[in-house]
């Protein structure tokens, strides 16, 4: 009996033990320590048909990279990273997590937590209070076509602070009725190198703030924009090498350019009208 009783009691402890490390469970754990580490600024770039990853050649897809500054202010040293994807809604690919030395991208190790749809990765020097830390992150999504027309849906929920935020769309090469939808805020559109790119400054932004971009748009063709731009630059490339072929052979017939040659053609139809002349005039005296 003495031993039932000391059973019950043992499972009422590990029962209770169980159901107080739920409460803090390890995301919430997780999401405790990233909210002493808000970001000094943040920004996301999203551009659709860019290019697609080497798994997905005729896939079409839309590239997401996010690019931040994370800043410790507590006393406890940060030592793992993890942050949100934007928009994981079916298949996607991550391609590159990595953080800046001296300008430099260098490339790290991640994992993704499933669970959580967040990049996870640990910190090669824990980062101390008040410093920061550079990181980005680019992955791949695949779109959803029906008739030449994408619609891509981009649900974002911020994890932590930011105290500078922004983000840009680029629409991909011949796109057709470009439409963004979105609580963001004011869009502001430019073209650069060819490219219209939609700029949203959010600027200071709490944690836990939910975001909702929908993106919508007809493209006849399935030419991403680094395959259109590659093809502009070769075209340019081969008109830079016939271009310089010429003033190769130019230089090789030394005295004889185009240019020179109109100017000995003209001297030469010159001094025949001169000649004319002369002998015209003489003639006339003989006559007279």
């Amino acid at each position: 009996m003495k031993n039932k009783t000391h059973q019950i009691i043992f499972l009422s402890i590990a029962i209770t033990l169980l159901l107080l490390v739920g409460v803090n469970s390890p995301n919430e754990a997780h999401a405790e320590v990233q909210l002493d580490a808000p970001y000094e600024n943040l920004s996301i770039y999203i551009m659709p048909q860019y290019k697609n990853p080497e798994e997905w050649e005729d896939v079409p897809s839309v590239f997401i990279g996010l690019y931040g500054t994370l800043r410790n202010d507590v006393d406890t040293p940060l030592e793992e990273v993890r942050i949100p994807f934007v928009g994981i809604d079916g298949d996607f690919h991550l391609t590159l997590v990595g953080d800046t030395v001296d300008e430099k991208i260098v490339d790290i190790e991640a994992e993704v937590d499933e669970a959580t749809k967040e990049v996870v990765w640990q910190l090669e020097q824990p980062l101390k209070k008040g410093e920061t830390y550079d990181f980005l992150v680019e992955y791949f999504i695949k779109i959803k076509e029906e008739e030449q027309t994408y619609t891509i849906y981009l649900p974002y929920k911020m994890e932590r602070d930011a105290d500078l935020m922004d983000l840009l769309v680029f629409e991909p090469f011949n796109a057709e009725t470009f439409e963004i939808e979105s609580d963001l805020g004011e869009i502001e559109s430019t073209d650069q190198f060819g490219l219209k790119v939609h700029k949203v400054d959010i600027g200071e932004v709490e944690a836990n703030t939910e975001f909702n971009l929908t993106i919508q748009y007809e493209k006849p063709d399935y030419v991403t924009t680094l395959e259109a731009i590659e093809s502009l630059t070769e075209q340019a490339e081969r008109l830079a090498e016939a271009s310089e072929q010429m003033k190769e052979q130019e230089e090789d017939t030394g005295f004889f350019t185009v240019e020179n040659i109109v100017m000995i053609v003209l001297a030469t139809v010159i001094i025949a009208i001169l000649i004319i002349l002369i002998i015209f005039n003489r003639r006339k005296k003989q006559d007279s």
